[in-house]
């Protein structure tokens, strides 16, 4: 372990069962760049991007080389490293956002975490295990530590714009990073260990740092693998806490709801065609029970109840893409508007 004395003296990036993230269409198009289909990555003049489109804006998100020099080889290795990407990678981020929101930036305009800080709030609890005689907290083997060095240096790739302006004549898109480490800490022991960051944001951050929505803890805990379909959509509906109606609901048409999430459309006919009603509901049950929703249901259409409507055996599936979804965050989940 790593000695006490070499280990910044810092609070908890998140401390109790919420955590405060930005709800900027900035911090939505890295979630999109993060679940988008191979397909969608388009090569640039200086990277890889994805575009994500709203109805009041559209933001461009790039990842680019390291280096800067945009080779067949860097275009290569940007679309391997593209493809690692997942849900985990926007965990960090948010918990970086959240350390960043409740305990602001030193003189030098910068903000500290540590690797483990980042490790521990992803886990239910922190437990001792051993394994082969040796014993070591849940969570916190050296590859584990290593994975995270790794998801921030990805996020470092990252780039975003939201609009364009006027250059010698021609409109020119703006980028800003997304994430900058300036500056690492290592284990004096061990100068190959790295022990925590000192990062900040780009311009974006800033713009957005007064209006944030404050998520339950409990969405960083869920599952990771295999694309983590629960924790995507828990994230995607956080994230649009403010347009929660006076209802407190955020509604989704159904097709469109799929199409965000990258999720395939079902055909009406074949014998899996009800299946993803049947996983978008089970994804939706799971966020309820985990408190991460207070409730979800469907909009009756045309005054006709839904039930009726869909019949048992998850069939219609016509008719389910065509309807609306709504969520209520839970109680603790909730936006600031100012």
């Amino acid at each position: 372990a790593t000695p006490r004395s070499v280990r910044p003296n810092l609070p908890p990036p998140i401390a109790g069962d919420t955590y405060p993230t930005t709800p900027g269409i900035e911090r939505r198009s890295v979630s999109t760049y993060v679940i988008a289909r191979p397909d969608e990555r388009f090569e640039t003049s200086t990277g890889l991007a994805v575009r994500h489109t709203e109805k009041d804006g559209t933001a461009q998100v790039e990842m680019r080389p390291v280096d800067g020099q945009l080779t067949d080889e860097a275009v290569t290795e940007i679309r391997n490293v593209a493809a690692q990407l997942s849900a985990v990678d926007d965990d960090v981020l948010d918990v970086l956002l959240a350390n960043a929101i409740a305990h602001g930036h030193d003189s030098e305009g910068l903000y500290t975490i540590e690797i483990d800080a980042i490790i521990d709030t992803r886990q239910r609890g922190v437990k001792h295990k051993s394994e082969s005689g040796k014993s070591y907290l849940s969570g916190r083997r050296q590859e584990t530590r290593d994975e995270t060095v790794e998801r921030l240096q990805r996020l470092q790739t990252l780039y975003v714009s939201i609009g364009e302006r006027k250059m010698r004549g021609k409109m020119v898109r703006e980028y800003d990073q997304v994430l900058n480490i300036p500056r690492i800490i290592t284990d004096p022991g061990n100068k190959e260990r790295v022990i925590a960051v000192r990062y900040s944001f780009g311009k974006w951050f800033r713009a957005w740092r007064d209006g944030h929505a404050v998520a339950p803890r409990r969405l960083l805990e869920l599952d990771g693998r295999n694309g983590a379909p629960a924790k995507v959509l828990g994230r995607y509906f956080i994230q649009r806490a403010l347009e929660a109606d006076s209802q407190d609901r955020i509604v989704r048409n159904v097709r469109e709801l799929l199409r965000d999430l990258r999720r395939n459309l079902p055909d009406d006919a074949g014998k899996n065609s009800g299946r993803p009603r049947v996983l978008l509901e089970e994804h939706l049950d799971t966020l309820e029970r985990e408190g991460v929703l207070a409730s979800w249901g469907y909009l009756e259409a045309n005054g006709k109840r839904v039930d009726a409507m869909l019949g048992s055996g998850y069939k219609k599936t016509m008719v389910w893409l065509d309807l609306h979804i709504f969520v209520v965050l839970a109680p603790e989940a909730t936006a600031s508007r100012s």
